[in-house]
């Protein structure tokens, strides 16, 4: 289950067997759920307001806990699936903050990462065990604590004869650069920029609507290359890997504020010009980053993620990348893709299998990602 996004819940059930790239799965049922509008707010509050209330935050780990387990009854019932033959839930949670970079603190230099969602709450109301908290333990080694997909990318999309690009398009955009025939130690992988965060931060503003549907207000606009060129020089472009971005502010923040700054550079411009200039700031971001920092040529591009339903994005992409297809022609669900990634994650945590991978996060060694819950 993915609750990357402030907007909602991905869920994916899923049969597992094996390991690694001997891994074998059949996707029994999808599905996605929004959150409550009062409990949206709370969430973009916690998640880039440094005034929210601390006695909030015990509140809000486990009433998205009870949010996550309604969505899953519902997902089972959908699917007919009897929630008694689930066995077990691999649960992201909502990331509130994420410090990957030692901060003084507390007499110490510490990082940290914080992903909101109690995997104790949620194992209690399904009678399940569950698998949360994936990032805590690479940051603790050293690493970014992301991006996570890769190991998906890596068991599911690598080939022995093709350069690939698996590109997953969330609110975040990072891509897992597979080299063709190689193995785990030599993949690598990092977030671009901002995906579809601040293109919907953009529509929120301008249309009052949670995201610009199909991209269609963006291809009715002009690109502004006065705004793009500001807005490329953000300092987290410019970063090699391996580095993480999120909403938080400074040189890895593409929250609120960004989208804020973005405004200005374009004030007294068009809502369609606006619009088509942040899509093709996701667009030059994720091309200048394969240009500048994976070491070949990719033979093909696999995209996957919410942003694949952005029909202007989606014929941008092609023009100034070459070979893209959807992940869905190599049987990995695009719209389901992260939601997958956290079940294998799952699955292969409880069975002891390291997950970490120092080579995208730069962590001092591979470990187990994930803490469970016993209900």
């Amino acid at each position: 289950m993915s609750g990357t996004s402030l907007d909602g819940i991905d869920i994916a059930i899923v049969t597992l067997k094996g390991s690694g790239r001997d891994m074998e799965f059949q996707l029994d049922a999808t599905g996605s759920a929004g959150f409550p509008p009062q409990l949206a707010a709370e969430l973009r509050h916690a998640a880039e307001d440094a005034s929210y209330p601390v006695d909030h935050f015990a509140l809000l780990g486990p009433r998205l806990a009870e949010v996550y387990a309604e969505a899953i009854h519902h997902v089972c019932g959908v699917g007919g699936i009897d929630l008694e033959h689930i066995d077990l839930v691999g649960c992201h949670g909502q990331t509130i903050r994420h410090q990957p970079e030692p901060r003084p603190f507390g007499g110490g230099a510490t990082a940290g990462t914080l992903q909101m969602g109690s995997g104790a709450v949620l194992s209690a109301l399904l009678n399940t065990p569950v698998v949360s908290d994936f990032r805590a333990a690479d940051v603790a080694l050293g690493g970014q604590g992301a991006p996570l997909v890769p190991y998906l990318d890596f068991v599911l999309l690598s080939s022995p004869t093709e350069n690939r690009i698996a590109l997953n398009l969330g609110g975040i955009a990072n891509i897992t650069a597979l080299r063709a025939g190689g193995g785990l130690t030599e993949v690598s992988a990092f977030d671009t920029g901002p995906a579809n965060m601040v293109m919907d931060a953009l529509a929120r503003s301008l249309l009052g609507e949670p995201f610009d549907r199909d991209g269609q207000t963006a291809s009715e606009g002009r690109v502004l290359p006065s705004v793009l060129e500001r807005a490329l020089g953000h300092p987290y472009f410019d970063r090699a890997p391996p580095k993480s971005a999120g909403r938080q502010t400074g040189d890895a923040g593409f929250g609120s504020a960004f989208a804020t700054q973005f405004l200005e550079w374009g004030t007294g411009e068009s809502t369609p010009d606006l619009l088509a200039t942040a899509a093709e700031l996701t667009v030059e971001s994720i091309a200048t980053a394969i240009e500048r920092f994976v070491p070949f040529a990719p033979d093909q591009i696999v995209v996957s993620g919410g942003g694949t339903r952005n029909r202007f994005l989606m014929r941008r992409l092609p023009e100034r990348l070459g070979p893209v297809a959807v992940s869905d022609e190599f049987g990995v669900h695009s719209h389901f893709k992260e939601a997958l990634a956290f079940a294998v994650m799952a699955h292969e945590a409880v069975n002891g299998v390291e997950t970490g991978m120092p080579s995208v996060t730069g962590a001092s060694r591979p470990t187990v990602l994930g803490s469970i819950s016993w209900p």
